[in-house]
């Protein structure tokens, strides 16, 4: 019988033989470990290197604000975790930025949790690796955004619902029922989640109330049915007042945008009326948009994110039977709540398939692909095909990865250096006009105190005569005027600044890929 090769550190020289080092990078602790580190550095590395968003710096500057309607604009424990980061230091790019990133970090070892528990470890290790490359969530976990933590929340929430429908047991449901309410302290999507679980885990228990009534034989326990019940209906009752005081926590809100913004203020991904073949059309338009998603197919014309695709699918096909064996509830779950989602689409509550919404359906699809990673990897003994499975699946999205944030990150710096250049080339007497989609930016940004600004409301959105009359006013009281742009809206920016060059004077202009600043003067 041989022994078991590990590793002694107690012997007097370090020196291992080939097949002890072999084993000891085969351990899939140390494979983990890997994982790990890889996805701490693609998430890390020139964290700071772009600007804060419009929409970023909004929650960094409602963060550093102590008035109770900015803090209503988000869920009450991620405002006060922003708040604490905030206060506690200096409020830099890469400090509001790196709960996010320990969100993603602990997503990957929360899925390796999860997988490990019913597949093994070497399938935890798969699964984690597909989650610590994927590049949806490795985007989403360099911005500061409820995304990172959306993810990681929806997890657990998976788990302890799969769980629950396993074991049936109390304790499961209170650890299903935590999560829930972490999930209303932290995210958004949580009450889609939750709807999607609870008719898996109502019908999990309420077959197996029937099992136990039917094999009772003394009409004394009869009872036994109904008794099995009363836990998950405490616990939907737990989770039902959670999701009023949610909603409360939102009302006193301006219009309600804080929570409305998030549950479908993007009109565009909507149907357009509900007529079948509408809907149908647009069911199926929105559904590819989640696989592209999910997948993190950004370049439908790529053959390598078609490869990559095309693999996961196989992957997922694989890990059909063993999941389907192992933890059916989790695809009966999957299911149930993109069903939740599409619903809540059709009828105009939320963007089915767009704007980040179906993020938390990632993780789960990682789990399923990771199992087929190992399952082909065990089925297929030639070298070569396991190699290719292992570059296509891993090594390449984690190149891509470590590409994109640390050795050329190709994302613009946004409105940080064009605000540099403004604030350098300003003189007295001079004023900025910030554009709507850019006034959270400016006030993080701008310290020239002696550059009076002023910040566009969002009623003159495609309003012309507004955006002009206002402009007017403000140009009135200067001499010279620096208009500041993001490109969200691209055609907004060619539009209003050939009104301006008809009455003004174009002086200087400084931009990049997503903003710019163009200083207007008088026309003599």
């Amino acid at each position: 019988m041989t022994a078991e090769s590990t590793i002694d550190i107690r012997q007097s020289t370090f020196a291992l033989t080939p097949v002890r080092a072999w084993d000891w990078l085969a351990n899939w602790r140390c494979a983990l470990m890997a994982v790990l580190l890889l996805a701490a550095v693609v998430r890390l590395a020139n964290l700071d290197h772009n600007s804060l968003t419009h929409a970023e710096a909004a929650r960094v500057n409602a963060a550093w604000s102590t008035t109770w309607n900015n803090a209503r604009w988000f869920p009450p424990a991620q405002y006060a975790l922003l708040w604490i980061v905030r206060h506690a230091t200096s409020g830099s790019e890469f400090a509001m930025r790196l709960p996010s990133v320990l969100a993603g970090v602990a997503c990957v070892g929360a899925v390796f949790l999860l997988t490990r528990r019913y597949f093994g470890p070497w399938a935890g290790v798969c699964a984690a690796a597909l989650t610590g490359v994927h590049a949806e969530l490795v985007e989403h976990s360099r911005i500061v955004k409820e995304f990172s933590m959306e993810t990681l929340v929806s997890t657990l929430i998976f788990w302890a619902g799969v769980e629950a429908c396993r074991s049936r047991s109390a304790r499961a449901l209170k650890w299903f029922t935590m999560a829930a309410m972490a999930g209303a302290c932290l995210t958004y999507t949580w009450s889609l989640i939750v709807a999607g679980w609870i008719p898996v885990i109502a019908w999990a228990y309420w077959g197996g109330a029937k099992d136990q009534e039917s094999h009772v034989s003394s009409p004394g326990l009869g009872v036994g049915g109904p008794r099995r019940l009363k836990p998950l209906l405490r616990c939907g009752a737990v989770i039902a007042v959670v999701f009023a005081l949610w909603y409360l926590w939102f009302f006193d809100c301006h219009n309600r945008q804080g929570a409305g913004h998030d549950y479908g203020v993007i009109r565009g991904a909507w149907p357009q009326s509900y007529q079948c073949g509408v809907l149908a059309r647009w069911f199926v338009d929105q559904s590819y948009a989640v696989l592209q998603f999910v997948l993190g197919i950004g370049d439908l014309y790529s053959p390598i994110n078609w490869l990559i695709g095309g693999y996961l699918i196989l992957l997922g096909a694989a890990a059909w039977r063993e999941v389907r064996r192992q933890a059916p509830a989790l695809l009966v779950a999957l299911v149930s709540v993109i069903l939740v989602t599409a619903l809540a689409g059709a009828i105009r509550a939320w963007p089915y398939g767009r704007f980040h919404t179906v993020i938390f359906l990632v993780p789960p699809t990682c789990v399923v692909c990771g199992v087929g990673l190992k399952v082909l990897i065990e089925r297929i003994r030639l070298p070569l095909p396991v190699l290719a499975l292992i570059a296509v699946c891993v090594l390449n999205p984690a190149a891509r990865a470590v590409k994109n944030t640390a050795v050329y990150p190709n994302e613009s710096e946004h409105l940080r250096p064009v605000l540099e250049y403004v604030a350098q080339n300003s003189r007295s007497g001079d004023g900025l006009f910030s554009y709507y989609a850019a006034w959270s930016a400016v006030k993080y940004y701008w310290q020239r105190p002696d550059v009076p600004v002023l910040l566009q409301p969002t009623n003159d959105r495609d309003q012309p005569a507004l955006f002009a009359e206002r402009f007017d006013r403000f140009a009135a009281e200067h001499k010279r005027v620096w208009f500041v742009f993001t490109h969200n809206w691209r055609s907004e920016q060619v539009e209003w600044i050939e009104l301006l060059k008809g009455q003004y004077q174009l002086v200087d202009h400084f931009e990049n890929e997503t903003a710019s600043a163009h200083l207007f003067a008088k026309k003599n």
